[in-house]
């Protein structure tokens, strides 16, 4: 696998600028991008509405681009076991419930207290990371948590500007 790239979104749509809005961020979408020799073309694997998938990353825009330094094509090989799984609904409404009582609250500490079998978009992306990382559940990550990580660890990824 050649270049792996987490990239982040900042759509339009309701539920979009509802994350932002809950997670005090200019993001609200994030996705792996790699270059598959199968399609000959850069590829998107992410977890939106229509669940994980893997499509081309043509006429996408993206506000935060980083670029991983480390090998990690064998993590993204193990991600790709989630292509066809559904998109959380249910956790993401439970995550805007809890971004209310986190905002009303100042509190970083509250967490989801089940996890599902559907994926979110941060959530798939984190779990490509969990053995670099501290993170302890995938499925308590926002976007905007995620870019905060990016931008913590240079010796893992670099900002391409």
């Amino acid at each position: 696998m050649k270049d792996i790239y987490v990239v982040f979104q900042k759509t339009d749509n309701f539920v979009a600028k509802a994350i932002r809005w809950f997670t005090k961020s200019n993001v609200n979408h994030i996705a792996i991008m790699i270059y598959s020799d199968e399609w000959q073309d850069l590829m998107i694997l992410e977890a939106d509405v229509k669940g994980v998938t893997l499509t081309p990353a043509r006429k996408r825009k993206f506000v935060r681009t980083f670029k991983v330094n480390q090998d990690i094509s064998e993590d993204v090989v193990a991600a790709k076991k989630y292509i066809g799984e559904s998109y959380d609904f249910t956790a993401l409404f439970a995550f805007g419930f809890l971004m209310v009582i986190r905002r009303l609250w100042q509190s970083k500490r509250i967490r989801f207290p089940w996890t599902s079998k559907g994926q979110l978009c941060s959530e798939i992306v984190a779990r490509i990371f969990l053995k670099y990382s501290d993170i302890n559940n995938p499925q308590w990550i926002s976007p905007e948590d995620m870019l905060e990580y990016c931008l913590n660890r240079p010796d893992l990824l670099t900002e391409i500007l």
